[in-house]
Parts: C-alpha cells; structure tokens; sequence
C-alpha cells in the first residue's frame, strides 16, 4: 500500500514523514495512549514514491497489567477511490451551483459582462481550482487568428495574469497552439498535465506555474468564441468526466448570455440606425442647404459606425475633380484644401473604381498620402473610402478615418453603404435643384429680354 519493497525498508523511515500533516500523528497517538480505541480515522500518508493517498486507521494500544501502553496494534485501509470520488462529487455539485448562480444572474441583465466576474470566482471556487479565466477569439488586420485574456478569477495566493501582456493578441500558430484550434473549433476540450504536453505549450503555461489544466471552449451559436480555462497550480489534478461535463455545462450557459447579449446589441444597434436615417431624410427632404445635409450625415457616421473623423468630397464631372466639402473629427485642417483628380490618392480610386476602397493600416502603405506631414500629425490608422453614386453617376466620396486599429463586420459595412447613399441622394438632389433655379433664371431672363425686344 505503501510501496516500499520490504519490512526493513519501511522501519528504516522516519514514521512521522508519512503524515501529509504531522498534527495528524500527534492527535492519533494522543488517542491511543489514554486507552481509547481509534475507529474509522481517516488520514493522509505519503508513500514511498511521494504519491499522496488516503487510508482509514483503526487501532488500539495494547496495555500491560499497570495500565501502561506495551504497543499498538491495528490496521490501514487504503481509501483514496472513495474519498476522491466524494471529492469529485462535492466538487460537481458545487460547479452545478455555480451554474444556477450564473443563469440567475445572466437573466436578471443583457449585459453578460456585468455579472460574469461573480461567476466566474462562483465556478473557480466550485471547481476548486487555482485559476479560472475566459479567452476571446479575434483576427488582427492580417486575419490572423488570436486570443486575449478578458476576465480572470484567482484563488488565495496564487499569482494573476490578467495584467500578463504575453496572454494579450496571443497567435494560435505562431505560438505553438496550432493543436487547440483544431480541438477546440470542434468542440472537444483539452485536458491534462503540461508536462505531457508539447514544448511550445509547456513553456507557455509553466511560465504561469501550472502542473494541470482543462480548456473548454465557448461556442456562440455556431461559432467558436472562444475558451474558458481552469488551472490546478498547487499540484497536478486529474479531470474526472463528471467534473469536466459539468464545466462544459458552465461553458454552454456563457455562450447563450454572449448570444443573447449579441441579440440585443443588434436589436439596439438598429433601432439607432433608422433613427439616424430618419434624421437624414429629414434633412434632405426638409433644405436644400447642401453643407447641412452633409453635416448631419457626417454627425451619423461618426455616432453610429463609430469613427474617429469624416469628411465628404464632392465630384465636379466637367473637370473630374474631387472637392472638399464637409468634414468632422479632424485636427489640423490638412483634408481642407482637397482637390484630387479622378484616381488621384484612395478618393480619386475610390471614385473612379466605383468601390470601397479600404487601408486597414496606413502606417504601412509608402505614399504621399499617408506621409503627407499634416496628415501624419492626425495620427490615423485606418481608412474607409466609399464612392457615391445615385443615379448611376459618382456624386463624390466619404471618406472614413480611425486613429485605432479598427475591424469592421457586414453589419458595420451595411450600414456605411446605407449612409453613402443617402449622402448621394443629397447631393444628386441638391445638383437638381440647382439646375432648375439657374435654368429658371435663364427663362426668366429670356423672356423677359424678349418682352423688351
């Protein structure tokens, strides 16, 4: 039970380093030598190859005629099944607890991330665990897919890594972690002792002093989001299936909050959308002052798409130029003075290729535009051109700056495309009426020149 290979080795120890605590030995001598029988003691003795295990003590000490104690007789009882599998069940129950507590406080809010730091120290702690934490899948400008640590619950005395650069725009490939992108994306956990894992992964989680841990990813819908982890620092842990169905569950109820939340994100998203192209139409059927028409649908851009600055350029198709016309969010007035020929620069591109024309970072592209000192002073890193058209013919450009790295969806670019027409619409309207005033001036006139005549 103990493993070692004979009688002579086991007397040859110390008793008293088998005890995991050494208080445990104190008190059960103690018992024994006031003459009371020690039934159903339940200790933990290291063995020979250090491993830990349970055993059930029952013992007396065997007395002579005064009363004295001669020796101890008595038996041990290796029960470390039982008491892991009492463990793990507790454990289970307290993870299933912890998801009670999670969909009651997923329900009471939209907002997934106001309760998902209580739940996440309630599934920690449930779990007993050292660390448990939740990852965020993202691509940066290349598409290249990586993940960032967003929340993290920590137990006593272990150390945090939420503020750990190196678990920030972390590269699945590149770091090594080709392997849990292709478990993970089919929904299948990873499980384990890191040092059964490869060189690349056991570098990476050593350096945090994990010795066990389980991955389980969070699936929103149909799309993996992501991951929560859990990390056994203090020793190694096996991950019973019970325990790991259980977080698995956890996972699951995280995913539908996300879902949710995401539902109505976009519910709320859109009810501001039509608002502002209320507040655009409005404004084209209700003046036709041009520059603020143009003003209000830059105010809607920058609000809605989130951007940084705007400006919009209008198309002179006699000379076929490009001129500055409106802009917001700038801070130098270096887009003021824009005259560009069609093709010239991205707007000339943009106008003349009738198509969205998009520099995710122009810190990278050697020209004169993104050099241009005025320019450089904006501190811009991504650009969004977009031709409008009404009518079949190009009206002039909207072009978009961010001073962030910045990633858009068919959500985001929907609605550009929606608000690019709409400014279209105000210019082509605004062409027409000034092609009927100056064409009814110039009846008026003739008529009036042939009243003289």
């Amino acid at each position: 039970m103990l493993g070692f290979p004979d009688l002579e080795s086991l007397r040859a120890v110390d008793i008293g380093n088998l005890y995991k605590n050494p208080d445990d030995r104190e008190q059960l001598l103690g018992t024994l030598e006031k003459g009371e029988i020690l039934q159903n003691y339940l200790v933990q003795l290291r063995r020979n190859d250090g491993e830990l295990i349970w055993v059930e003590d029952n013992a007396k000490g065997v007395q002579d005629e005064k009363g004295e104690v001669l020796y101890m007789e008595g038996s041990l009882k290796d029960i470390t099944e039982q008491v892991q599998a009492e463990i793990d069940l507790r454990r289970r129950d307290a993870i299933l607890e912890a998801i009670s507590f999670a969909s009651s406080k997923f329900l009471r809010t939209i907002d997934w991330q106001e309760s998902v730091q209580d739940v996440l120290s309630h599934l920690g702690e449930g779990a007993d665990v050292s660390r448990a934490y939740i990852f965020e899948n993202h691509t940066n400008t290349e598409g290249v897919l990586l993940a960032s640590q967003r929340y993290e619950w920590v137990a006593p005395e272990i150390t945090s890594q939420i503020d750990n650069p190196d678990l920030q725009n972390f590269p699945f490939e590149e770091g090594g972690f080709t392997r849990w992108v292709g478990i993970l994306s089919q929904g299948d956990v990873i499980q384990g002792h890191i040092r059964e894992l490869s060189r690349s992964e056991y570098e990476v989680l050593a350096a945090q002093d994990i010795q066990s841990i389980l991955i389980v990813p969070i699936f929103v819908g149909d799309v993996w989001w992501g991951f929560i982890g859990y990390d056994a620092c203090r020793a190694e842990r096996e991950w019973i299936p019970m325990v790991v169905d259980a977080l698995k569950t956890a996972a699951d109820t995280l995913g539908a909050a996300i879902q949710r939340s995401q539902a109505e994100g976009r519910i709320q998203r859109q009810l501001r959308h039509l608002d502002g192209m209320r507040k655009v139409d409005q404004a084209i059927t209700g003046s036709f002052d041009l520059k603020m028409t143009l003003n209000i649908v830059l105010e809607q851009v920058a609000r809605q798409l989130n951007v940084d600055a705007a400006d919009i350029l209008i198309h002179h198709p006699h000379i076929h130029t490009l001129e500055f016309m409106v802009g917001r969010g700038f801070r130098t007035d270096a887009l003021q003075h824009t005259n560009l020929r069609l093709g010239e620069s991205y707007a000339g591109r943009a106008a003349l290729e009738r198509r969205i024309v998009h520099i995710p970072d122009l810190s990278q592209i050697d020209n004169g535009f993104a050099k241009s000192p005025q320019l450089k002073n904006e501190g811009f890193i991504s650009y969004y051109g977009v031709p409008l058209i009404a009518k079949g013919k190009v009206k002039g450009v909207l072009e978009i700056f961010n001073r962030v790295e910045f990633h858009s969806d068919t959500e985001w670019l929907s609605y550009l495309e929606t608000l690019a027409e709409q400014a279209a619409i105000a210019i082509d309207n605004s062409v027409l009426f000034n092609d009927l005033q100056r064409a009814n001036y110039e009846l008026t006139t003739a008529y009036d020149l042939t009243l003289e005549g």
